[in-house]
């Protein structure tokens, strides 16, 4: 059954001193089928049209997980995120 779970997106914004710093913005939610499977994360059965990219963040029952991989089979209506477990990020709206 799919439930739903938070992205977010990490941005990063000048300093204005030369430097960066990383936010993550507003947490948009994202429904899909959560597994963990030899040490493998996997949210699966994601909308193929969701806007879900590499180094996303994922909050899963109050874990972070980062987007590792995004596979999308041709023709098919899901796809699905490889994610790997975070510390959490500091900046969350």
């Amino acid at each position: 059954m799919k439930a739903p779970f938070d992205k977010y997106r990490p941005t990063r914004i000048a300093d204005g001193a030369g430097g960066f710093t990383e936010s993550n913005g507003t947490a948009t939610t994202l429904w899909g089928e959560y597994s963990y499977y030899k040490n493998i994360h996997t949210l699966g059965c994601v909308g193929s049209k969701e806007d879900v990219d590499i180094d996303d963040v994922v909050k899963i029952e109050n874990a972070f997980y980062r987007v590792m991989g995004v596979l999308q089979i041709p023709g098919a209506i899901t796809k699905a995120l490889t994610l790997e477990r975070m510390d959490a990020p500091v900046e969350l709206d």
